[in-house]
């Protein structure tokens, strides 16, 4: 891939536990990871508190909750942006795919998958699992 051996490795359940090597895209991705750093850790923080909410059975804040909720919706649109911001900086990258990939789980059409897949420059970018599932994924959807 890339024109190298290239490791990605990572855990499907904690997107922000990612780690690629021998790749051009390495540097883009450490800036990434870098740029998301606090958005990483506040999203942690705000579902560890979710968790805690989910787990006491004392008398639940629903404000407090509320809040809760609407600051995880806030961050978690930062890092999808950041995403597509990636995919848009670096329509060759690997890494491009694997986001392209976990975007796909938000679009339920066949014009967004392709939109989305129209984003990436395939013709550059070394056939990879993360194109494969991406096209089957588009494959199956309805238009």
């Amino acid at each position: 891939a890339e024109g190298r051996d290239v490791n990605i490795t990572g855990d499907a359940a904690r997107h922000g536990d990612i780690a690629a090597e021998g790749s051009p895209s390495n540097d883009a991705l450490k800036s990434y990871r870098n740029s998301i750093g606090s958005q990483e850790i506040t999203l942690r923080a705000i579902d560890t508190a979710l968790e805690d909410y989910r787990d006491s059975t004392a008398v639940i804040d629903s404000a407090g909750l509320r809040r809760l909720h609407v600051k995880r919706d806030s961050v978690v649109l930062l890092l999808l942006n950041s995403r597509r911001d990636f995919i848009n900086r670096h329509p060759s990258s690997v890494v491009s795919a694997m986001f392209a990939l976990w975007e796909a789980d938000r679009i339920h059409s066949r014009h967004g998958l392709d939109s989305l897949s129209g984003r990436l420059n395939t013709d550059v970018m070394p056939d990879n699992a993360f194109l494969r599932r991406l096209r089957r994924r588009a494959g199956n959807t309805p238009r």
